[in-house]
């Protein structure tokens, strides 16, 4: 064959592929507009994700009207709800073959376990201080370093059932879900577990494989999964981190969390946030903050170790086992230039709850690569909603609000204002 007839021939072949070539690459860039347009709501087995928009604006007033946005944040906000209420109900289908009441008689004999040792411990005779320093701290078993702190007042809604039976009857967040709802603001409730939740094993002679002696407390998750209301379930998700890595998940004598908690939580809630497009666009752009390793502060003591409150209640030996493991370390977050970091009154993203957020904000703006608003206090339960209705102008900019409250305080939860129960009761 000439070589003239071969170059046409190549020349052929070239001019045909490259057509395959486009047709297949039009179809391709067809399916993958379809997936992102049009994607079915994802199901208990569907993980997929969105890859990020860079053109979409930060500010969720500024957005443009967008159908798929809103489909999209809704779908995976629906994904997240059943998968949630979906591992609560294989928790039961495993422990009691679904069997709730089953499950609840089952495991009373670890809840009374619990409570025996929480009610041999003597009090201090400092009654109406703090919870914590009324009573002598739990110790834990073959000398396990952290100790908790109140244990009955903290631990109360493990072991009384009846304990939380007010907060199960009123529905406190899910009014405040509704009336969240029709102002176009999107709840997610984080309640913490405690200490000894997590290491249950360490503090009772035997306990379940699952480590769950209160399934009422896991039902009144569900049961708020079950009425639509977004869960962020902390239980199993720090459970399967409490190994020390080489700091624990809380503080060795302080009752609240420590830092490697926070930091675990705050990842978690930042990916539920990153369905919103401002959430999206957020946390891939340049960081905005500039993040160190500082001393880890508790009770306004450096180093993380308290030298008054519960620390004082422990002996000395109790003391030098405590003290190695505490940790005394965090990352600590600044602005990019160095400034101290400061709340965005115009941010979509307001935090609400109790002490538990204090630290955890900083985790949680470096996660997200987002400033934050807050109305955060100590011991603090449906009081932010009380800011709210005096301040209106503090929803005007707000998307979502992550409410970080801890499992216990399901036992004194303050009844919601009154103008916001009449409201939902109205829509009802």
């Amino acid at each position: 064959m000439s070589l003239s007839i071969r170059l046409v021939w190549v020349t052929i072949l070239v001019a045909i592929g490259l057509f395959v070539g486009f047709v297949l690459g039009k179809r391709y860039s067809g399916s993958a507009t379809t997936l992102r347009a049009g994607a079915p709501a994802p199901t208990e087995d569907t993980k997929w994700r969105r890859f990020p928009d860079p053109d979409v604006p930060v500010r969720a007033e500024e957005m443009p009207s967008n159908a798929q946005d809103v489909a999209y944040a809704r779908d995976d906000r629906c994904f997240w709800i059943r998968q949630d209420k979906f591992a609560i109900e294989k928790e039961c289908q495993a422990a009691a073959g679904g069997n709730w009441s089953q499950w609840q008689s089952d495991t009373k004999r670890y809840r009374d376990a619990l409570q025996s040792a929480v009610q041999a411990l003597p009090l201090t005779g400092q009654k109406g201080m703090t919870p914590e320093l009324d009573q002598q701290p739990l110790e834990g078993r073959n000398g396990f370093p952290l100790f908790e702190l109140g244990p009955s007042e903290y631990l109360r809604h493990l072991y009384d059932p009846e304990s939380i039976d007010k907060f199960v009857r009123d529905q406190p967040v899910s009014a405040a879900q509704r009336w969240l709802r029709a102002r176009g603001i999107d709840l997610i409730f984080v309640p913490v577990p405690k200490m000894t939740e997590v290491y249950i094993e360490e503090f009772i002679d035997s306990c379940p494989a699952d480590g769950i002696i209160a399934p009422h407390v896991r039902k009144a998750i569900h049961d708020m999964l079950d009425s639509d209301i977004e869960v962020l379930d902390c239980f199993p998700l720090l459970r399967r981190m409490r190994a020390p890595c080489p700091d624990y998940l809380y503080n060795a004598a302080e009752t609240h969390w420590a830092p490697r908690g926070m930091r675990i939580v705050a990842k978690a809630l930042a990916d539920r946030i990153e369905r919103y497009p401002f959430g999206r666009q957020a946390r891939y752009a340049l960081p905005i903050t500039r993040s160190a390793v500082g001393p880890h502060i508790v009770d306004k003591v450096p180093g993380g170790i308290i030298e008054g409150g519960g620390w004082s209640k422990l002996t000395p030996e109790q003391q030098a086992r405590a003290k190695p493991i505490q940790t005394t370390t965090e990352i600590q977050v600044l602005l990019s230039h160095g400034e101290m970091l400061r709340d965005d009154p115009e941010s979509p993203v307001l935090v609400i709850g109790n002490s538990y957020a204090f630290g955890f904000v900083e985790q949680l703006v470096r996660e997200l690569n987002l400033r934050v608003n807050r109305r955060v206090g100590g011991h603090q339960t449906t009081e932010p909603f009380d800011d709210m209705l005096r301040e209106p102008e503090l929803l005007k900019h707000t998307r979502v609000i992550l409410w970080i409250t801890t499992e216990q305080h399901m036992t004194r939860f303050r009844s919601m204002p009154l103008p916001i129960i009449a409201a939902t009761k109205n829509a009802d």
